[in-house]
């Protein structure tokens, strides 16, 4: 241990008399702080020669926040929220993007942010939009009624039911609530939507539920 004290303290005294050897050892200093930084910051060691490049910068948020209609879950009355909402595709993509939101609601603040709101989920009903038309404005839905069809079945498999009563709302609650988004929502195209309208291939699968439906695809909704 004397050994080493004095060898620690020959090398001190040579570092105060030799300029040459305090270059070499503050360098080395330099060198090992500065690997020795990397290691712990988990970095490159040449991003710490730039400012800043060792810390991770937000992400952009490229969403729009746009107006959702959704059903109240416990009272069942239509009500808006806010939503944010990527729509970075054509103004078809952007149609088939809100009505999947439509279709899967998140809770949120109602409009006067005074308390939560739940609302109902919905069937995957979007899944029927076939094709979609954008026209000066008006806005038309080419929609598959087996496939509207087929997912009511599978959202009451295993329940008997009296009527087609709440089969019939959750169909009416999804299409009011689209329409009225798409009316209140810039998805891209040349000019506002100002219309919506709707066309229906195999409607024979609906018949079942016209009875206690309310919604109208053969209507022409207008802003």
């Amino acid at each position: 241990m004397k050994e080493f004290w004095n060898k620690c303290k020959a090398f001190y005294e040579r570092l105060q008399k030799e300029k040459e050897l305090r270059f070499k050892t503050s360098a080395a200093c330099i060198v090992v702080v500065f690997l020795g930084t990397s290691i712990l910051a988990d970095a490159n060691p040449l991003n710490l020669l730039i400012p800043g490049t060792t810390y991770p910068f937000p992400a952009y948020d490229h969403r729009e926040t746009i107006p959702v209609y959704a059903i109240r879950r416990e009272s069942h009355d239509l009500f808006k929220v806010d939503e944010k909402v990527l729509l970075d595709g054509t103004p078809q993509q952007n149609v088939h993007r809100l009505a999947s939101v439509v279709a899967t609601p998140a809770a949120g603040l109602t409009r006067e942010f005074d308390h939560l709101v739940y609302a109902i989920p919905f069937p995957s009903f979007n899944l029927s939009i076939e094709k979609v038309w954008i026209e000066k404005g008006n806005l038309v839905l080419s929609l598959d009624g087996r496939s509207i069809s087929s997912e009511l079945e599978r959202r009451f498999e295993g329940e008997k039911l009296e009527s087609m009563k709440r089969p019939a709302a959750l169909l009416d609650g999804y299409f009011k609530c689209l329409t009225l988004t798409l009316l209140e929502t810039d998805v891209g195209a040349d000019k506002g939507i100002q219309s919506v309208r709707y066309s229906v291939s195999h409607e024979e699968s609906l018949e079942a539920y016209k009875a206690d439906s309310k919604f109208s695809f053969d209507a022409i909704y207008k802003k």
